[in-house]
């Protein structure tokens, strides 16, 4: 059964009262007597922190927001770091701390200039550091685990999945308390939804999609729900206009 709410979805944060609870699970918190649910992209300037850090994800807290988007990314070793781009160059100093390249992987030449996720073990990836934020802070990269522990329930987490394999990652995601978390593509016209199917099937994790640039929204739907069935929990809609039919 798909849940109904209103969410409020904030690129800048800067309102808030300060003091958040531990959250209730999505089911209860997207119920319909409940207030509008304000979710926190991961690009929303949050005390001027950079996104997916540690120090982000404590300030959403405390500001009252009820939601963060996070990105787990796969490493090398089949651990998960929070990343939203596939690669190192714009949010860390990767470049600096390693000149050539990845130590165990294709140097950045042959990788064209670029420096994957994919390409770097955990270990590595711990050496670098987060800059570029107002706060003026050098944050280190931290991995899914590390942030959900952080967490703690303390509030509702989306994870907009990037790269990411089955088996790996329900590994990590069984360790955490299921319903404070929802598993989150975009949706593009003809994609195969039988990865995310199986990993909320190996989770029990609930799912939410969004349709991308669709000309046609409730065919859209009709697909999105024949492939993901039951799993799926919630749909994100944009539209520029609404009209009668």
């Amino acid at each position: 059964m798909l849940r109904s709410g209103t969410i409020v979805c904030l690129c800048v944060v800067t309102f808030l009262a300060t003091g958040a609870l531990a959250q209730e699970s999505f089911v209860k918190r997207f119920a319909d007597e409940h207030a509008p649910a304000v979710i926190a992209h991961r690009s929303a300037m949050i005390g001027g922190h950079p996104e997916n850090t540690l120090a982000w994800i404590e300030h959403a807290i405390n500001r009252g927001i009820d939601v963060i988007h996070i990105n787990p990314q796969r490493t090398a070793d089949d651990h998960y770091i929070l990343m939203h781009d596939h690669t190192l160059n714009r949010m860390t100093d990767v470049e600096q701390v390693f000149p050539d390249g990845p130590p165990d992987g294709p140097s950045r030449a042959q990788r064209g200039g670029r420096d994957f996720v994919g390409d770097y073990s955990l270990k590595h990836i711990q050496e670098l550091r987060i800059a570029g934020g107002e706060d003026g802070g050098r944050h280190p990269v931290p991995s899914l685990e590390e942030a959900l522990d952080f967490i703690d329930g303390r509030i509702l987490v989306i994870l907009g999945l990037k790269s990411y394999e089955v088996e790996s990652l329900a590994v990590v995601l069984n360790g955490q308390n299921k319903e404070n978390l929802m598993l989150f593509e975009l949706y593009y016209p003809d994609t195969n939804q039988s990865k995310l199917r199986d990993l909320s099937a190996a989770t029990g994790v609930g799912v939410a999609v969004a349709p991308f640039r669709s000309n046609d929204y409730l065919a859209e739907l009709e697909g999105i729900f024949e492939q993901l069935g039951p799993a799926l929990d919630h749909i994100g809609l944009i539209a520029a206009v609404l009209r009668e039919t």
